[in-house]
């Protein structure tokens, strides 16, 4: 049997643009600028969120020099992940 696997450097068809971060990411690959486009996108246009992307910002770290959010930039976005994804706010502590 043959199958062909596509290439670790392989471009997207579209790569994530300049204005998508405006800085360079240590450890960063492609896909966490387009998960990053993507969420940035719902934000703006007030749509839902997936779940796998309330999964990808739970993975990010954030508060220290380098890290590619401030605290404040990712509780917001924490919480409209949890006001725009049922499934995610579901698995959240309750708020007091």
């Amino acid at each position: 049997m043959y199958a062909m696997y596509p290439h670790v450097n392989t471009p997207f068809r579209i790569p994530p643009t300049k204005e998508t971060k405006r800085r360079e990411v240590v450890g960063w690959q492609d896909w966490d600028y387009l998960d990053y486009a993507d969420f940035e996108k719902a934000i703006n246009e007030d749509q839902p969120i997936s779940y796998a992307l309330c999964q990808w910002l739970m993975r990010q770290p954030y508060g220290n020099p380098g890290d590619p959010f401030t605290e404040r930039e990712w509780q917001e976005w924490y919480e409209y992940a949890v006001e725009h994804c049922s499934r995610f706010a579901r698995e959240q502590p309750k708020r007091r």
